[in-house]
């Protein structure tokens, strides 16, 4: 072969070489294989629902195979960590889970919630003797019993419920907590003999739950018995017909050196009108002879019945002072006095009152 035409053709496959390189550098035609993608069916999945806890289960401070609650960014998640961190934060102030009492449970406007109660018998510490533990949705709340400064010892945790305790308000239908527990005082003749406090927990219709104090004392001052049952507490926390109590009635434990009096004129669906008397002697037999006392009076003033229907308040505003009534299931009422007194020195209108007959 000529040399020249021999040089020409390998120049010739050299650029063929080099263009086909090229072309398939470039992307063009099919090229590697790419990887599949993970589809959405294959990635892992995060629970929506909220964490659960049988009655029945014993280590709740460790749930640690139960799977994080879907939640929108930027909201607190009742994840595992989350829920063990708040109980372990009660055990190691002395606090033990109550693990038969455990519940999960529907609640109108919150979802499936989990309910679990822990309880401490010292009082040394001034710390409320039991907290409920609700998990579920996107929160954590804890709930305490506030009612007192100081609760007596625990003794048991004897029953929690839930149910619309007063269906005839005007936020029925929605499920509250009811909670009975034991105390003792540990002195006197019956200081080891228990007696029970009910403590309830209202849905408030807002994603919350909220301590009614009024209707707890309304259940203590009517019971009859030392301890009580879900059944006794139901009954118990029936309204009053406050328009019954029209009369007079005199303070409890008055006498000739002091006294309390209030006529209730009438009742209507937003107020009551009563007149109150009182007087206290500035001293003993001599000064009651000589009329030495002080007094109090209010005539033909009004109390505004509150929302519960069971209570109803009396203020002054110029003077800052605030009585309330407390209406009970047995004919009586409470009177109780917030900041200063519009009475005479010592006079007060404090008091449970009895109707006069």
């Amino acid at each position: 072969m000529n040399p020249f035409k021999f040089k020409l053709l390998c120049l010739l496959l050299l650029i063929l070489t080099v263009a086909t390189a090229c072309k398939e550098t470039s992307g063009e035609g099919e090229g590697p294989t790419a990887q599949p993608t993970q589809s959405a069916s294959t990635a892992p999945s995060v629970s929506s629902s909220p964490i659960e806890a049988s009655p029945e289960k014993s280590d709740l401070a460790s749930p640690a195979t139960t799977p994080p609650v879907a939640s929108p960014v930027g909201d607190p998640t009742t994840s595992p960590a989350d829920l063990e961190s708040v109980i372990d934060g009660y055990i190691q102030q002395g606090y033990m889970v109550e693990a038969k009492h455990v519940f999960v449970r529907e609640f109108e406007g919150m979802g499936k919630l989990t309910i679990t109660p822990a309880t401490i018998s010292s009082v040394d510490e001034g710390l409320p003797p039991f907290v409920l533990i609700v998990s579920g949705g996107d929160k954590i709340q804890v709930l305490k019993p506030e009612g007192e400064e100081r609760y007596p010892m625990l003794n048991s945790f004897e029953a929690i419920a839930f149910v619309d305790i007063d269906p005839h308000s005007l936020k029925s239908g929605y499920t509250d907590i009811i909670v009975i527990a034991d105390f003792v005082t540990g002195a006197g003749p019956q200081g080891m003999e228990p007696f029970s406090k009910a403590f309830i927990f209202k849905n408030d219709s807002w994603g919350n739950f909220v301590e009614d104090t009024e209707l707890e004392n309304r259940i203590a001052h009517s019971a009859t018995t030392r301890t009580l049952t879900v059944k006794q507490v139901l009954k118990l926390a029936e309204p009053v017909d406050i328009t019954s109590f029209v009369g007079t009635y005199t303070r409890e434990g008055s006498s000739d050196y002091e006294s309390g009096m209030i006529t209730i004129k009438a009742v209507t669906d937003s107020q009551v009108s009563f007149a109150f008397d009182g007087y206290h002697v500035n001293g003993g037999e001599e000064e009651l002879k000589l009329g030495n006392m002080s007094l109090g009076k209010l005539e033909d003033e009004q109390a505004v019945i509150t929302e519960s229907g069971q209570s109803a308040v009396y203020r002054d505003e110029e003077n800052d002072y605030e009585m309330t009534f407390y209406f009970y299931q047995d004919g009586t009422f409470e009177i109780v006095e917030v900041g200063d007194s519009i009475y005479g020195h010592n006079v007060t209108a404090e008091g449970i009152y009895q109707k006069n007959r």
